[in-house]
């Protein structure tokens, strides 16, 4: 079929000016591959995610001809991140990002058989963002003809998901008589899939301590204090429980969630702020921790 058009019940669609068929979603009805011309691209602009911090779109192409034929079908995510791609903070967000949408997705693209596609050019920059296109795809045959819309509603079925997206990342703060219990805490956490920042597996050997956990504490989105007998004791774990205060009380980029392990005296500066009981049962106190940080 070479045809500048696509037929779908009693509508017409023509190429746009890129030489692409651009359908919402909700005007695909039981259209295939058979029915796309050759050597031809269809856009698919599904419902927008609200709030649309992230750009859903699946794109459809028939790229052979009679004897020849090609035909993949691609989902992709697209977002923006303000900064510069050389800036860690910068990237260590985008790979948070990037982490949660193929989580979201991942189950359906494996189920379907789509593959993620290789990090080639996983961002470009221009006038001070970062754009982001996470994509995977699936080959077709003449023969297995999807109808194009069946195969992509999984994905736009995951778009709630999509939508409670939040850039999280737990700083914890701790003393390292405790690193028994963080180890425990962090394994749980990463089970939730929230992302961690600690200083065992972020510091290195070479690296600025001080600017390290400066940076850490800059891009957390909480703060995750341990309290102990050990911890309630040290003069800089205090200085970082005011530094995040600050911060939550300047302009509430952080929240402070304290965590008490042992019977020790509760810091006056938290006092007044409901901790997470992991002094009985460790599993109770996480689960208060991770209804805190999805909130």
């Amino acid at each position: 079929m070479m045809s500048e058009e696509i037929r779908i019940g009693v509508r017409t669609y023509h190429k746009d000016e890129r030489g692409v068929f651009a359908i919402p979603f909700r005007e695909l009805e039981e259209l295939s591959f058979n029915d796309v011309p050759y050597y031809s691209q269809l856009d698919v602009r599904p419902l927008s995610i609200e709030p649309s911090f992230f750009n859903v779109t699946a794109h459809a192409l028939h790229a052979g001809g009679p004897h020849d034929e090609e035909f993949s079908l691609s989902i992709k995510v697209q977002y923006t991140l303000t900064g510069q791609g050389t800036d860690p903070p910068v990237i260590a967000k985008y790979k948070r990002t990037r982490d949660y949408v193929r989580r979201v997705l991942q189950p359906v693209a494996q189920e379907l058989g789509f593959e993620f596609g290789p990090d080639w050019t996983p961002f470009f920059q221009a006038e001070g963002k970062i754009f982001c296109i996470e994509a995977c795809y699936r080959d077709y045959t003449r023969a297995e003809n999807p109808v194009i819309a069946h195969a992509i509603a999984p994905f736009l079925a995951q778009y709630p998901l999509l939508a409670r997206f939040r850039d999280t990342l737990v700083f914890i703060c701790h003393a390292s008589e405790d690193r028994p219990f963080v180890d425990r805490l962090c394994c749980l956490l990463n089970e939730a899939n929230v992302p961690v920042w600690y200083d065992r597996r972020e510091i290195r050997v070479g690296d600025s301590i001080v600017q390290r956990i400066s940076d850490g504490l800059g891009e957390a989105s909480h703060l995750a204090i341990v309290l102990s007998r050990a911890s309630t004791g040290k003069p800089w774990v205090m200085k970082e429980i005011s530094a995040g205060l600050m911060r939550q009380l300047s302009d509430a980029s952080i929240r402070v969630l304290p965590i008490v392990i042992d019977t020790c005296t509760i810091p006056h500066i938290l006092a007044d702020i409901r901790y997470a009981n992991c002094r009985v049962d460790l599993t109770v106190g996480v689960g208060e921790l991770l209804e805190a940080i999805s909130q």
